[in-house]
């Protein structure tokens, strides 16, 4: 599934591309749901899929003078867990992070607060094709999310510098308006496509009924 959303990705801005509208990128943001990276045996797919997108954004900046707009959002796992720890004080109901506040994280950081390692490779170097941060919302909910490294300058991760992202406050306050009030770590685009492709539970329990109950009949 993971690979199929990251390559239909690519696929929607290539098409774009063809068309000669890629020019209107600009007021589209596209969510990925969790990290941008690939894992496992498809993992070769992240450095492919990273070069198209820094061509494809070289052709939106010329055009617009802005970049792709395209973030992954993680709703569990060590990130979103070290987040909710390092955001409580010794005071109950205290978050330290502010409303609007970030956290770029960098390699160090990294491997020696979250995932440790000694390694002189870049974390996720195989991959990831975009790098994670910590957003407080407005609101106070916390996000985890990874924005892509869309030309040599911010393929980094030794600088925690903001600056090397321009997009950055536009992501910001989109978050803002579209972090879930009833989900944590999770915005409503994502969780709108997550119910559109879901089985509705009634008709999933009838469909399960008649298929178990066709298996029982051939074993008869």
């Amino acid at each position: 599934m993971q690979v199929w959303e990251r390559l239909l990705l690519i696929h929607i801005l290539r098409c774009f591309e063809k068309q000669e509208i890629l020019d209107r990128v600009g007021r589209l943001a596209f969510f990925l749901d969790g990290p941008l990276a690939q894992f496992g045996p498809p993992a070769w797919l992240s450095a492919a899929i990273g070069l198209e997108l820094k061509r494809l954004n070289a052709i939106v900046h010329a055009k617009t003078g802005n970049d792709l707009l395209v973030l992954g959002i993680e709703k569990t796992g060590n990130f979103v867990t070290h987040f909710e720890e390092i955001d409580q004080t010794e005071n109950p109901g205290e978050a330290r992070f502010a409303p609007r506040s970030y956290m770029l994280l960098t390699d160090k950081y990294i491997k020696e607060r979250i995932a440790y390692s000694e390694s002189d490779k870049r974390y996720g170097e195989d991959t990831y094709f975009g790098r994670k941060f910590f957003y407080k919302s407005r609101s106070g909910a916390r996000v985890v999310a990874s924005i892509p490294f869309l030309n040599d300058v911010q393929d980094t991760l030794e600088t925690d510098d903001i600056s090397l992202y321009p997009q950055f406050s536009t992501i910001c306050s989109l978050l803002d308006k579209l972090v879930s009030s009833r989900n944590e770590n999770a915005i409503s685009p994502l969780m709108a496509a997550h119910a559109h492709a879901a089985i509705p539970l009634h008709l999933g329990a009838k469909v399960l009924k008649r298929l178990a109950q066709a298996l029982m009949g051939d074993r008869q």
